[in-house]
């Protein structure tokens, strides 16, 4: 399906049923918001898709394809989520079941956004409802952007806004983060101090 900013490719389980509908889960690629491919997570999707999931690729604009910032590329995914939810017939998603953010690095930072953060929406969609993930898989995320923290060239003082490890709270969906100790990238720090929430 193709959308304004993003298209979303989807893998249904096998067998579908007539009128049953789906918990869902969406893949955002990596790539530092600055370039990648919906297919980073093919072989995820079709995982969970062999397991009862409907599963989501999404696109999303990034800066060396659209000249864009990172801000555009939570912009965008917000938007798919929201997307998913007003229009669940299209998808046979049961919106009172589970939609399901993951992604990868800098993208499982926007992964936890779309569950995290309010702000960064676009301008001409309804925000008359509030459409969020409902719980989080994240890989090796991105969740600290501060001075210290990851891409702070880019997000600058934004970050209060702009970084999940900002916004964290107790009504936060539940997140598996899965991350390796000696990821030289992202401190393990940092993801046992968004556990504490």
């Amino acid at each position: 399906m193709t959308l304004p900013n993003y298209f979303l490719e989807t893998y249904y389980p096998e067998n579908i049923e007539q009128g049953k509908d789906f918990s869902a889960i969406i893949f955002f690629f990596g790539g530092g918001w600055k370039g990648g491919d919906r297919k980073h997570f093919i072989n995820q999707a079709k995982f969970f898709s062999k397991r009862g999931l409907l599963s989501i690729l999404a696109d999303y604009r990034t800066e060396n394809l659209n000249k864009t910032t990172p801000f555009e590329s939570l912009k965008d995914d917000k938007s798919a989520i929201r997307f998913i939810k007003i229009n669940p017939s299209s998808f046979q998603v049961n919106i009172s079941n589970l939609i399901i953010a993951s992604g990868g690095s800098p993208c499982g930072h926007l992964a936890a956004e779309t569950a995290l953060i309010k702000d960064y929406n676009e301008v001409s969609e309804s925000l008359s409802d509030e459409y969020t993930t409902d719980a989080l898989v994240l890989f090796n995320p991105v969740i600290d952007n501060c001075p210290s923290g990851f891409g702070y060239e880019r997000i600058g003082s934004e970050y209060n806004n702009f970084s999940p490890l900002h916004n964290i709270n107790k009504g936060a969906p539940s997140t598996l983060k899965l991350i390796g100790t000696e990821d030289a990238l992202i401190p393990v720090e940092t993801v046992k101090y968004y556990k504490k929430y």
